[in-house]
């Protein structure tokens, strides 16, 4: 079971919930909002790019050598022999396995080899400061195995899924939870800022009108609830359930939610409470910080979420970078890592993919608000292709995936918050007046005079509001 209290010695101080700086990749320690930029105690974050890269190597080696002592390679190639009718399936070599494990933030991949020389691949979460609880594991475990299956029951193309166990004790002998699935022989679309350097004009046409027809996909397969799939015994063998998470502490008990609004609400309302329990911005004036943007992200919901929905909802893949979608030459072959997707609203759903941005940095700094090179093809071929509301979605929904990336992202008593992020939700959102977050705020102050849980911060805050005014 993973602490739920600060790692600094003597401290006991709880660590953050939901978002990810509360836990270090490098050192692999969880600090409390206090620590966590403490120069004295948790030094990660000032060192220079060499020791950086070394304390980082240093981290994983000890990762992944604790996780290969940890389980059997022989057990799950025999367990995939099984499956396969008893045909023979080898696992990497002891003295070879370090080149053949493959990871990303969330995962570890093994490869399997059959004697007809076909290739599985072995799935394991990895296990770190940012590995959530037992129970929220085995749902997001339960709910990718639910969403693999329902993107294959519509037609979507994604690997497929051959075995999977929730836990250490069903494992047949592994030691780990598990899924078994087939490798796809395709590479990765990778890259920031259109993936396109190394495709021709009619590549990238191609490349643009399949991705345009899995969002048709994807719209032509409503949902009724937002949430993240389940396994259910109806057809097509999956609802929606709870929301995945990958943080640690949280448990697998928010949602399903019949609005997107809902959703956001009780987003917004877990992150408040969080506040007024000082498990987070707890030093000076930063609980009334928080609090303001809360309210701040709450007025943006209002914006940009009616208070009725049409009912239907539809699954999105919430880390589309790009490396996620595998091509052969021009041809996607599949589109995978669908842990912790999203049912979300059609605005949500269907905003334009981040692979399509030519520059996050003037998206997130509110410098650019017209639509991307990259978002207004995307949106001509759904034109095309007989789907016009799915183009606007596409070249006018960005303030949805603005909202998505800051709310979580954002440490809201930083002024690249209070001075970039904000600005671009102003820019973008539809119905914000036009001023700066400081205009925001200073006007909130009036507007929500009545509000007991602003004016107790602010008491509680010792005189300190009209310094708050005058950041």
């Amino acid at each position: 079971m993973l602490p739920e209290n600060c790692s600094i010695e003597g401290c006991a101080g709880a660590v953050e919930r939901e978002y990810g700086w509360s836990s270090c990749e490098t050192c692999d320690l969880l600090f409390c909002y206090a620590h966590r930029l403490d120069k004295e105690h948790h030094a990660c974050p000032w060192c220079s790019d060499e020791e950086f890269v070394e304390r980082m190597g240093t981290t994983r080696i000890e990762e992944f050598a604790l996780f290969l002592d940890t389980i059997d390679l022989d057990a799950i190639a025999a367990r995939a022999s099984t499956l396969r009718n008893g045909m023979p399936c080898t696992a990497p070599d002891p003295d070879e396995v370090w080149s053949s494990l493959e990871h990303g933030g969330y995962n570890i991949l093994l490869p399997l080899t059959f004697a007809d020389d076909t290739t599985w691949l072995v799935r394991v979460r990895r296990q770190n400061s940012r590995t959530a609880s037992p129970d929220m594991s085995r749902h997001n475990l339960l709910s990718e195995v639910a969403t693999y299956r329902w993107l294959a029951s519509i037609g979507y193309p994604v690997p497929r899924l051959f075995d999977y166990a929730t836990d250490a004790d069903d494992s047949h002998g592994f030691g780990k939870p598990y899924i078994l699935m087939e490798k796809l022989n395709g590479k990765a679309f990778e890259g920031k800022s259109m993936p396109f350097e190394d495709y021709d004009d009619a590549s990238r046409d191609h490349i643009l009108r399949q991705a345009a027809h899995l969002h048709i996909l994807l719209a032509n397969n409503p949902l009724p609830a937002v949430g993240s799939l389940i396994p259910s015994e109806s057809s097509p063998g999956a609802v929606p359930g709870p929301m995945s998470d990958s943080s640690p502490g949280v448990a697998p008990d928010f949602g399903p939610f019949p609005s997107a609004r809902a959703f956001w609400n009780a987003r917004i309302d877990r992150k408040i409470h969080d506040i007024l329990a000082k498990k987070l911005y707890s030093h000076g004036s930063d609980a009334l910080d928080a609090y303001l943007a809360m309210l701040f992200f709450r007025e943006q919901v209002a914006l940009l979420f009616p208070d009725r929905d049409d009912g239907e909802h539809y699954l999105r893949h919430m880390d589309d970078k790009g490396d996620h979608i595998l091509i052969q030459g021009s041809k996607i072959i599949g589109v995978v890592d669908w842990e912790y997707s999203r049912i979300v609203s059609k605005a949500e759903a269907f905003s334009a993919p981040l692979w399509l941005y030519d520059d996050f940095q003037s998206i997130y700094s509110g410098a650019e608000t017209s639509p991307t090179s990259g978002e207004r093809q995307f949106a001509n071929i759904l034109t095309e292709m007989g789907r016009p509301d799915l183009a606007a979605c596409a070249e006018r929904e960005r303030p949805y995936h603005l909202l998505e990336q800051v709310f979580p992202c954002a440490d809201v008593t930083q002024d690249w918050f209070k001075e970039q992020y904000t600005s671009a939700l102003l820019a973008a959102v539809p119905g914000n007046k036009e001023q700066s977050y400081q205009e925001w705020k200073e006007n909130a102050f009036l507007r929500y005079a009545n509000d007991e849980v602003l004016r107790r911060l602010v008491q509680e805050n010792d005189g300190r509001t009209e310094g708050t005014h005058g950041e």
